[in-house]
């Protein structure tokens, strides 16, 4: 099981075009060796998208990026149980601004790490990787999976992550005029709530319509590169063929060059 987990992780570490030849390969040698179980188990592995493998790059490559974004992410849902139980309302929004500042970090990381890898770093995908990593920040199981780098797929932020990214710091940070009334605490969470709650269905639209177009695209981009991987296989195949067919022809030429001598 030891063996068959440092395999997988060993998978989920290479570039991603090496990923489905070698989880084949493994799967494959899994069955020859008659193990049934661990055959089925890697033949079903599911190739990541380009912003979860680059996530799980991140996990392997930039592990100081990362642990700082989980920890910024422990203390932000700390913050959050202490203002749910009607303090720390300054608290929430420092460690909000931390954690924010942290998946900005670990974005940038994923930029140059795309970069080194030939990969675009276009804005869509680095928006994708920014969700999934704040996701991970907020949620122990998402963090989790980033922490082992084996995300297969971008992950959207559930749970009070919107609401974090939507409140505002406590109204006596924000003015020096102290005479003024504070607003009571929660009508601000709640407009807050709101307003993330209106942002989150504008993001998810815009998140479905983007994960369709880069879906399709990744297809299409699949689809090329198998045809011409076929292409070449059969024009391989083709001239190997055309190779053996000018050996027999030059043969037979030399055999009947042969017989004419003889003939004479």
């Amino acid at each position: 099981m030891a063996r068959l987990d440092a395999e997988i992780d060993r998978l989920y570490g290479l570039p991603l075009d090496e990923f489905t030849g070698a989880r084949n390969e493994l799967a494959k040698r899994l069955a020859k060796d008659r193990d049934t179980d661990a055959a089925a188990e890697v033949g079903a592995l599911k190739k990541p998208t380009l912003a979860a493998w680059t996530v799980n790059q991140l996990a392997r490559q930039r592990r100081a990026d990362v642990d700082q974004l989980l920890a910024a992410g422990r203390a932000l849902r700390k913050a959050h149980r202490a203002a749910l139980g009607g303090s720390g309302g300054d608290a929430l929004a420092e460690a909000a601004r931390d954690e924010r500042a942290a998946v900005s970090a670990v974005v940038e990381a994923a930029r140059e790490l795309l970069d080194d890898a030939g990969r675009p770093a276009t804005q869509q995908t680095l928006d994708k990787i920014g969700s999934t990593i704040h996701a991970a920040a907020l949620d122990l199981e998402v963090g989790k999976a980033l922490e082992a780098g084996r995300l297969t797929e971008e992950v959207e932020p559930a749970g009070f992550g919107p609401l974090l990214t939507a409140v505002p710091s406590s109204p006596a940070a924000e003015t020096p005029r102290r005479s003024e009334p504070k607003k009571p605490r929660a009508e601000d969470t709640r407009r807050a709530l709101r307003e993330a709650q209106r942002a989150l269905r504008e993001a998810k639209e815009v998140e479905r319509r983007r994960s369709r177009d880069a879906n399709e695209a990744e297809r299409e981009a699949e689809k090329k590169r198998g045809e011409a991987k076929r292409a070449a296989e059969r024009a391989a195949a083709a001239r190997t063929e055309a190779d053996e067919a000018h050996e027999r022809v030059a043969a037979l030429e030399r055999d009947v060059a042969a017989a004419k001598g003889k003939s004479r």
